[in-house]
């Protein structure tokens, strides 16, 4: 009987404390809920958009070479630059590259015009450390030698002009013999999902 009833008071206690952790854990989650929305909507709030005129190449630029063909050589779609909307072009820019207003952001703007870039190789360091101690005619200090290797291994190269391109099938007719008459397509702001990855 006592049992029993010790047993009965320790299940109002649990059922009590399962209703109070209960709405403890909804109280909780919600917030977590709530923070993430804001945090959601403040972070994509920055990435305001604003429209931007780009300069695009519409032919290919060609190097013999073909490593200094993809690191310097412009290709068709690849974009030169980007303006803001207001830019006034040069008369040789508006018959020599298609020009479209594109809404972006300020980011997607700098990645129209971003390159990769690489870190030297092993063989490439060593060839440059190399270069530098027949270049200084005289024994290098250690320290110097040292300097100079990290410094090489921070290094970033150029290995490809263009990390991005405007994917011209959405020009179906394009034809670069068109910006004799005129820009073609000034009549429509695109967005970037006319972009593609090179």
């Amino acid at each position: 009987m006592i049992l029993n009833l010790f047993f009965m008071i320790n299940l109002r206690k649990i059922k009590k404390n399962f209703k109070k952790n209960l709405t403890m854990s909804i109280v909780v989650f919600l917030a977590i809920i709530a923070l993430f929305s804001a945090f959601y909507f403040f972070s994509r709030k920055d990435e305001s958009k604003q429209i931007y005129q780009v300069l695009i190449m519409p032919f290919d630029q060609v190097n013999s070479d073909p490593i200094e063909d993809r690191r310097t050589s412009l290709k068709f779609g690849d974009v030169l630059l980007t303006q803001d909307e207001q830019h006034t072009w040069s008369a040789t820019e508006m018959v020599s590259y298609l020009i479209i207003k594109m809404n972006l952001t300020e980011e997607q703007s700098q990645k129209l015009t971003q390159g990769i870039e690489e870190k030297l190789s092993d063989e490439e360091i060593e060839q440059e450390i190399n270069r530098y101690i027949s270049a200084i005619e005289r024994q290098s200090s250690k320290e110097d030698l040292e300097r100079f290797k990290e410094e090489l291994k921070q290094r970033r190269e150029l290995v490809q002009i263009r990390k991005y391109r405007i994917n011209m099938d959405e020009f179906k007719g394009f034809d670069r013999n068109m910006l004799i008459s005129g820009q073609p397509y000034q009549d429509k702001v695109y967005d970037w999902s006319i972009v593609e990855k090179k």
